[in-house]
């Protein structure tokens, strides 16, 4: 039997015709800096997370061979690698909203992944396992003392402990986002029949986001009160769909281009989502708003690319305002892909001339 779709509305695809009008309108030009990369050794950045100010953004340094690092990257000091377990992988994964503590994982020799909490004063600290598992940790709220991730099961890290997340009654679950204040929690639970829901944590429940035809879904990030979560959903042949979902609205459908979507970030409002899309073989960034449609991330960077050659492929993360953007994209100057911030309303990064520093 056919799956049946959920169906795109007029007045979303006439929201798709939105690029540069939201720009325009509040007379802002956002600028875009390319943040480089950790050194020779580690030539490619992918950015994960970014703080509330727009000033710092940790990620993943990636080198020949597969080897990472974790690293945090600051406007005014460049990058800092945040050092391993002593292991060949790792990848900071969530921020602070100071910029000042930063969650992720490495890997230590055996290799096993641990998951982390870092500030500057005690380096990389191991948040621990729950029954041994290996653990990523995921998240963490605005004031980082708490942290989100998984050790085969979801769980939050706080005040030293390590404590697992109620589940749907399957094998597996991980935490994958969480706001501010650290109340509600996005993620995904495997259910005793072995299916992948989407799910969101409050202080009271586990609540499943089911769809009739999801075979496989998980939800990335959630706004402030659980106003929207957005993540992704694989339906019965392969393809994977973008949705926002609300207690009051339910699941609903993200108009892109492409034919396989992913969001990937929301605002603490709901009102700005970011993810990637696939134009064929190509990823592009693109950026939803629910008053005014789904934008192409390239096009709405307007100056700061137009001309260039180069192109945003992910939007990754937004800030909690909706003003900065991080991900990665086509450097055409260094011919290479490249972590970028961009900042909707154009007020940092540029430079004497005003316009964007690349």
């Amino acid at each position: 039997m056919p799956v049946k779709m959920p169906v795109m509305k007029r007045r979303d695809i006439a929201g798709m015709t939105f690029i540069l009008a939201m720009s325009q309108a509040q007379g802002a030009e956002p600028t875009l800096r390319w943040i480089g990369s950790l050194g020779p050794s580690f030539p490619v950045a992918a950015p994960a997370a970014v703080s509330d100010d727009g000033k710092t953004v940790v990620g993943q340094a990636t080198g020949s061979g597969g080897v990472s690092r974790p690293f945090r990257w600051r406007d005014s000091t460049g990058f800092q690698d945040l050092g391993s377990f002593g292991g060949l992988s790792g990848a900071a994964t969530g921020v602070s909203a100071n910029g000042l503590v930063v969650v992720g994982w490495s890997t230590d020799p055996q290799p096993r992944s641990k998951g982390f909490r870092w500030i500057a004063a005690t380096g990389l600290v191991d948040l621990g396992a729950l029954s041994g598992q290996p653990t990523e940790a995921l998240a963490v709220n605005g004031a980082g003392n708490e942290v989100f991730g998984q050790s085969e099961q979801a769980f939050r890290w706080r005040a030293g402990q390590l404590a697992a997340l109620s589940t749907l009654g399957g094998p597996a679950s991980a935490a994958l986002g969480c706001t501010r204040d650290g109340n509600w929690v996005a993620g995904w639970s495997m259910t005793p029949s072995m299916l992948q829901v989407a799910c969101v944590w409050n202080d009271v429940a586990i609540i499943p986001i089911y769809s009739p035809w999801a075979r496989r879904a998980e939800a990335r990030a959630v706004a402030d009160g659980g106003l929207a979560v957005v993540g992704t959903a694989l339906d019965s042949i392969g393809q994977s769909h973008a949705f926002s979902w609300s207690l009051a609205d339910g699941m609903r459908f993200l108009p892109t281009w492409g034919l396989s979507a992913t969001a990937l970030g929301v605002s603490q409002d709901g009102n700005t989502t970011v993810g990637l899309y696939f134009a064929g073989s190509v990823r592009r960034a693109f950026l939803h708003k629910p008053s005014t449609g789904t934008a192409d991330l390239t096009s709405l960077a307007g100056r700061a690319l137009f001309g260039t050659g180069s192109r945003l492929e992910s939007a990754v993360a937004v800030s909690r305002d909706g003003r900065f953007v991080v991900g990665q994209g086509w450097n055409e100057a260094v011919q290479r892909l490249d972590g970028y911030i961009l900042d909707l309303e154009g007020k940092l990064f540029r430079g004497e001339s005003g316009r964007a520093v690349h």
